[in-house]
């Protein structure tokens, strides 16, 4: 990025001779095919510009023909330097051997916030690179890394090995910028499907750890306000992911999108009932758990996700979730106030047919 930035404001400071000219725009396109090939949508963009810039320059060449020996000497001298700055960009770029270190990853992560994020607030001065380790089923270490701002040890990114293959970038990230507007979006979307404003979505995957792996609220898809284009595209993305690394594949391989809680307030008595007499609920309270019941099986399966459904007694309900919502619990503390005084009423993942309710 850095070296094509360089050589973006050499073509348009610099009055090149056309042969300059003509070897940088025979050069960059070449690296223009490469970028495309790699889905390095940055440095693609940058390359489109110092080909607008070298055309534009050419065509004033063209017309303008003042030259001094003094100035040939110059201009051969900056293309003979440009020739080899991108004939060396072309070498490493297609020695597929070679193994990027943390300065390229760190590369690769602000290209890809820039991109994802159509900013330029990322760059090798705004962030730190952190190599981390994990171990696969067989004991075969992995190795990904972790992308953290500068001034700040909270991970913004993690950065971690793909299926290399011919065409594809060797990388996959995710972030977690988007998380709480993502997170809220699935909760809006349940509740409207469930009918009522009054239950409480939390999207979290920590129930079943893995160390050094990417955490719960990293996505690699961004959020474009449609919530059901975002999850059908995370899912397919998600499949693509290394299992070891991933907390939300650990236990159930079709939830790729995590683990979930929707917590619905309920009636006392009829929660106690069902806890310590093991009588089932009635009425209309009965109604609205089916109900609730068939639109997460129906979550579960078309967002790839794995939902429990959990009902607390009205006066916990409030008090707790906005406890735990302000950060004065954590997601530990809610389910234990759960196995005390709540009945989970279903769990329900991708593949099951049946609610689990009714069995």
């Amino acid at each position: 990025m850095e070296e094509l930035c360089l050589l973006l404001h050499i073509v348009k400071r610099k009055e090149l001779s056309e042969k300059a000219l003509r070897v940088i725009l025979e050069e960059i396109e070449k690296r223009k095919e490469i970028y495309t090939s790699r889905e390095e949508y940055n440095c693609m963009r940058l390359a489109e510009e110092i080909l607008d810039s070298s055309k534009e320059r050419l065509a004033v060449c063209r017309e303008v023909q003042k030259k001094t020996d003094t100035a040939l000497r110059k201009y051969t001298l900056i293309a003979v330097t440009l020739f080899f700055l991108v004939f060396t960009l072309l070498r490493n770029a297609v020695n597929e051997e070679e193994k990027w270190e943390d300065g390229s990853v760190m590369l690769f992560a602000a290209a890809n916030l820039n991109d994802k994020y159509d900013t330029l607030d990322y760059n090798t001065e705004t962030l730190f690179v952190q190599e981390a380790e994990t171990s696969d089923a067989d004991g075969d270490e992995m190795v990904f890394y972790q992308v953290m701002t500068e001034g700040s040890w909270e991970v913004t990114a993690c950065v971690i090995p793909s299926q290399e293959a011919k065409g594809e970038s060797r990388y996959m990230m995710f972030d977690d910028i988007q998380s709480e507007e993502i997170k809220q979006a699935f909760e809006d979307t349940l509740n409207r499907r469930t009918g009522c404003k009054q239950r409480r979505l939390f999207w979290d995957s920590s129930m079943y750890h893995v160390f050094d792996g990417v955490e719960d609220g990293f996505f690699q898809t961004k959020y474009d306000k449609d919530f059901e284009a975002f999850i059908k595209r995370e899912s397919e993305m998600r499949r693509d992911v290394p299992r070891s690394l991933t907390a939300y594949l650990a236990r159930e391989p079709d939830a790729v999108n995590g683990i979930c809680e929707y917590y619905v307030p309920g009636l006392l008595l009829q929660i106690e009932d069902r806890l310590y007499e093991d009588r089932p609920f009635e009425g209309e309270f009965l109604s609205e758990i089916v109900r609730i019941s068939k639109e997460l099986r129906q979550c579960a399966l078309n967002y790839h996700i794995q939902v429990r459904g959990i009902t607390l007694p009205d006066y916990l309900f409030e008090g707790t979730i906005e406890q735990a919502e302000s950060g004065g619990a954590d997601i530990e503390e809610l389910r234990a106030k759960v196995y005390e005084r709540g009945y989970v009423f279903g769990t329900y993942l991708p593949g099951d047919a049946d609610d689990d309710y009714n069995k």
